[in-house]
């Protein structure tokens, strides 16, 4: 079974009245992240490319 995300959130803004490029999939993590992380994370870009901002708790 191939794994699949919900849509964006339709209430998401995508055009914000400016040009903005990513120019490759990134995540931003706020904290260390574990190596589990990074591998959520990557896997997560690998099925819907942009920037991923992760934050956990304490």
């Amino acid at each position: 079974m191939e794994p699949r995300l919900p849509p964006p959130d339709p209430h998401e803004p995508v055009d914000l009245g400016r040009e903005l490029n990513i120019p490759a999939p990134i995540a931003v993590f706020v904290g260390s992240p574990t190596p589990a992380d990074d591998r959520v994370s990557d896997a997560l870009l690998d099925l819907r490319p942009g920037l991923l901002i992760v934050c956990g708790h304490a």
